[in-house]
């Protein structure tokens, strides 16, 4: 993973996600260069990704305050 941002784009690929608060995740390999997510939880899968993969940008707007 290379960068972690919030996105109002609720669309992805052919699909219409069903959530407005969707995080993209960036990356260097694979087909598609990112995949976007709703996580149910948003602070604690931003606390456990800064965890596992501590070189990851990640956008200010996901921080905790």
């Amino acid at each position: 993973m290379t960068k972690v941002k919030q996105t109002n784009d609720i669309f992805t690929d052919y699909r219409l996600l069903s959530s407005k608060e969707v995080i993209e995740i960036f990356y260097k390999t694979g087909k598609f260069g990112s995949v976007k997510i709703s996580p149910v939880e948003k602070q604690t899968f931003v606390i456990e990704l800064k965890k596992y993969c501590p070189h990851t940008e990640i956008e200010a707007s996901l921080t905790i305050s």
